[in-house]
């Protein structure tokens, strides 16, 4: 089923295919490039030589590709396919398992690397991203991922954090043991290029002891023996293109392969246990998270745990913007996640208004409505209002000055936009409709009106021509009004 595009869409697309070939003709002319950043998912624009130079000293520092004389594409095929079929020769792997693992010769492909910003770190340092869904090696990285991430869940679900909402529930119990007090202090830690800096046989070795430590001698008809190949050729046949050059990553997993992330969670599961037992002898909590990634602020205040949600330095204020095709509930389900957010995070009043304030800033900023935000329309969440008066938030950054003023300029902008997309949705239609109504009338004047009219122009243009040459030619007729105008021969001979 299709139907044809209205006039404004019509008119946007044109508009959007006109700046997209701006960008790109600017992109060319200045030597720059634009990707999409990590996590806050907006784009950045930067030097493509900064962008070489950082990829320069990123390899350098981490020492994690080598370079490869030929395509190595088919080679890791082969491998691939050998394993598996010794692996299920040895009964050390189920048939479905193998069918699912097994690639297809006619539609693998090489792998590909590119780097995504980090503009919420100094210096925008970049991130290395291994595209391979059709690699060689991709059918193992995911089963291998199924299997063993819900067994990690289940395993370590005591010393890991899920979001915010489990870590402000984990203060709580905490809190109410008694055991936060003024001297109390929050940690966070994070490990810089933690996928590139695992050491690949170490962490199969670790892998293999997670899953002896807790009986795991078969998952779901796989062996141990058979996890530990197949690990082994996820990560060592990590082989992709960059820049018409074939590497191998020779440290660490691909940041891109599904079973990377859960190997590096079982890597620091292992050098963490010292550090877990010594916190619970103490009656301490761990949580084997970094606050800072996550959207919740904590802080200590003379023994009392202040919550709050946690905005980025370097984030934008940029949602989905309301021109956009999306969906309507998609808008709405923005403004409702946030207001959740909002509320199971705000540890007073006054931190939940602080937090709406900043809603409704990038709302405005983004043309969303904010009547879900005023305040005479209630909040009706049921069971998840959630903030309780714990203490005193810091003094708000954002004042009501700031909110008049972009609401000012909300008020005078979208009023534009909309006489804009008014012309078009009914100023061209009747542009159309008004052209051919005159077409219309002008064929039935021309077919019923102007006929006589013509008729005569054209008797007129006759007589004339008539008496042109009877005054040229030296014999004139008998009768002149016959030669005029034959009609007039009755009144001649009257």
């Amino acid at each position: 089923y299709t139907s044809t595009l209205s006039y404004l869409d019509i008119y946007r697309i044109r508009k959007d295919i006109k700046f997209i070939h701006s960008i790109k003709r600017k992109l060319r002319k200045t030597d720059s490039i634009i990707r999409v950043t990590d996590k806050s998912g907006i784009f950045h624009i930067g030097s493509t030589v900064d962008y070489d130079e950082k990829i320069e000293r990123y390899q350098a520092k981490t020492n994690a590709y080598i370079q490869l004389s030929s395509d190595p594409l088919m080679d890791t095929f082969y491998k691939v396919v050998s394993l598996l079929n010794n692996l299920r020769t040895k009964q050390q792997i189920t048939q479905w398992q193998h069918t699912k693992m097994m690639p297809d010769k006619n539609k693998i492909q090489l792998a590909y690397l590119y780097f995504i910003p980090k503009p919420h770190k100094t210096g925008t340092p970049l991130r290395p991203i291994v595209s391979g869904m059709n690699a060689p090696t991709t059918k193992i990285s995911r089963m291998l991922d199924r299997l063993i991430r819900p067994l990690f869940d289940q395993y370590v679900k005591q010393t890991t954090i899920i979001d915010g909402v489990h870590l402000i529930r984990q203060l709580d119990k905490y809190v109410s043991l008694g055991l936060l007090k003024s001297t109390t202090h929050l940690c966070t830690f994070d490990i810089t290029d933690l996928y590139t800096i695992l050491p690949q046989e170490e962490s199969i070795a670790i892998l293999k002891q997670f899953l002896i430590r807790f009986n795991q001698t078969h998952v779901r008809g796989m062996s141990i023996n058979a996890i530990e190949s197949l690990a082994r050729i996820v990560l060592t046949e990590n082989v992709f293109i960059y820049g018409n050059k074939y590497y191998r990553q020779v440290k660490g997993g691909a940041m891109g392969s599904p079973f990377t992330l859960t190997l590096a969670n079982i890597f620091m599961w292992h050098w963490e246990q010292k550090l877990v037992e010594k916190q619970k002898a103490s009656n301490e909590l761990y949580g084997r998270s970094c606050v800072s990634f996550l959207d919740v602020q904590i802080n200590n205040q003379d023994g009392k745990i202040i919550t709050a949600v946690y905005h980025k330095e370097a984030s934008e204020p940029y949602i989905v913007p309301f021109k956009s095709d999306h969906p309507r509930h998609i808008f709405e389900n923005i403004i409702t996640t946030a207001l959740l957010r909002a509320i199971r995070y705000s540890s007073t009043l006054q931190t939940f208004n602080h937090e709406i304030r900043a809603l409704k800033l990038m709302l405005l900023y983004n043309r969303l409505n904010i009547s879900m935000l005023t305040n005479d329309r209630p909040y009706n969440f049921g069971d998840d209002w959630r903030y309780n008066e714990r203490t005193v938030p810091s003094p708000s950054t954002i004042n009501d000055k700031i909110c008049e003023s972009i609401i000012r300029r909300d008020a005078i902008l979208p009023g534009v936009d909309r006489k804009i997309e008014l012309l078009l949705y009914l100023g061209i239609p009747i542009i159309i409709v008004v052209f051919w109504l005159f077409q219309i009338i002008h064929w039935i004047c021309s077919k019923y009106c102007w006929n006589e009219d013509e008729q005569q122009t054209e008797n007129l243009q006759q007589d004339s021509k008539d008496l042109k040459e009877v005054i040229i030619h030296k014999d004139e007729p008998e009768d002149l009004s016959v030669v005029i105008n034959p009609k007039m021969k009755l009144l001649a001979t009257k």
